[in-house]
């Protein structure tokens, strides 16, 4: 667990990652209004998390990736892979075929940590593209 603290804004940034969710949220603890300390401040909180699945339905190699990643136990109910940035958003559609193995083309995109999930699915995997 990573815990940031700004001196001069009262902010918190807390980064917790679980085997099952990684989760960054930031906690007002304090704020300065015309140079006066105020404290405790009105109870604000944020948290933003993906979910990921514990024990991942797709075998995913290698991890960590530098060009190319293997997908496979891609089964019958998923047509396409959604490769995400770690904020969810979602960066490429791959079509793929059921009981087959999908090669994903990494080249070009930069070091750090991405998510893959069915279209239509709920969960997600973590993979790191690191050269």
């Amino acid at each position: 667990m990573n815990v940031h603290h700004e001196e001069h804004v009262g902010l918190c940034f807390v980064q917790q990652s679980r085997s099952t969710i990684e989760e960054v949220s930031a906690r007002l603890i304090g704020s300065i209004i015309d140079g006066d300390t105020i404290i405790p401040p009105p109870l604000i909180d944020w948290t933003v998390s993906t979910p990921e699945l514990s024990t991942a339905p797709l075998l995913l190699t290698p991890n960590p990736a530098q060009d190319r990643l293997s997908v496979e136990g891609i089964r019958s109910d998923m047509d396409a892979l959604l490769l995400m940035d770690p904020l969810g958003r979602v960066l490429r559609t791959i079509p793929v075929r059921p009981g087959q193995r999908a090669d994903i083309d990494l080249s070009g995109m930069p070091n750090g940590t991405y998510l893959l999930r069915a279209a239509g699915g709920e969960v997600a995997q973590r993979f790191v593209v690191a050269r």
